[in-house]
């Protein structure tokens, strides 16, 4: 599950979602936080809704600053077609305050996922 969903009263969340909303019609309200650092930033996006799973993919890279070879999204656990569009998805997996929660892992170089809990000696 989400920190920020977990962390967050539904009334708040649902509020910050309105927020999105009310700022960027016709638009869905995405959460992005990382899949292997707790504790990290939690991101929000705001995506047209014909927007594809690849412009999503661009949109977290450039918020999160990465230079990252590879991003990989999860939404309910699941890598979705970059074809998919943003709005499909949020119909069928946005959670009860109106956001749609997307999981992120970043891989660094050649299939090793960067880890903070070891280092290379």
């Amino acid at each position: 599950m989400s920190a920020y969903h977990s962390s967050n009263p539904v009334e708040a969340r649902r509020a910050e979602c309105a927020r999105l909303q009310a700022k960027y019609p016709g638009h869905a309200a995405v959460v992005v936080e990382a899949a292997e650092k707790a504790g990290s930033k939690v991101h929000f996006l705001a995506l047209p809704r014909d927007a594809t799973v690849a412009e999503l993919e661009a949109a977290v890279r450039q918020a999160l600053g990465t230079s990252a070879k590879e991003v990989t999204l999860a939404i309910e656990g699941s890598t979705p077609a970059v074809t998919a569009t943003v709005g499909d998805i949020a119909d069928a997996c946005k959670r009860d305050d109106g956001f749609l929660y997307v999981s992120v892992r970043t891989e660094q170089a050649m299939g090793a996922f960067a880890s903070p809990c070891f280092s290379v000696a």
